[in-house]
């Protein structure tokens, strides 16, 4: 499979190379080149009316792939240039000349973090009692990050109104002394 890629790339690269002229090659003998041997270098590049010849546009290969590091989202791209500039009715090159592409990466390691403590809940009842106060984590934790440490929730005591008591009567007190 990659033999019959490269041999058509090269094949499509030379015939892009091929100047479009009226009809092809031509003997030397029908050049008016006034007999010399070589011809005449300056028509060389010029078709019989003397217009520029039909040259295709040719593009050089691709560049090799830029970095691609690290973690996370991340793109890489190669160019290319042009090798041979379109002449005449020549055509032209085709495509773009910079390709970009995803990375594979892993993802990039994100510690867990908390969100804020909500408020305190009421203080009810007499006495002491418990108040909670709650918190959700706002980002999660992904590749090897660390995770959350501690509690989603907290308490601490508060104290409340003082409870009421049914009455009780103490001990009686040591008789007082007789008088009189």
């Amino acid at each position: 499979m990659l033999r019959i890629s490269l041999l058509l790339l090269l094949c499509i690269l030379f015939c892009s190379l091929v100047v479009d002229g009226k009809g092809g090659d031509k003997d030397d003998d029908d050049k008016d080149d006034g007999g010399r041997p070589g011809g005449d270098k300056d028509d060389d590049d010029k078709d019989d009316g003397g217009r520029p010849a039909n040259v295709n546009c040719v593009w050089n290969s691709w560049g090799r792939w830029s970095g691609c590091s690290g973690c996370g989202s991340k793109k890489q791209y190669r160019t290319r240039s042009v090798r041979v500039q379109r002449q005449g009715a020549g055509r032209p090159c085709t495509g773009a000349a910079r390709e970009e592409q995803q990375c594979n990466l892993p993802a990039c390691a994100v510690n867990c973090r908390w969100g804020s403590w909500s408020g305190w809940s009421a203080c009810r009842g007499c006495g002491t009692q418990t108040q909670t106060r709650r918190r959700s984590v706002a980002v999660q934790r992904v590749g090897t990050g660390a995770p959350c440490t501690g509690s989603d929730t907290d308490k601490r005591n508060c104290e409340g109104p003082p409870c009421a008591v049914d009455c009780e009567w103490s001990s009686w007190s040591a008789w007082s002394p007789c008088r009189g």
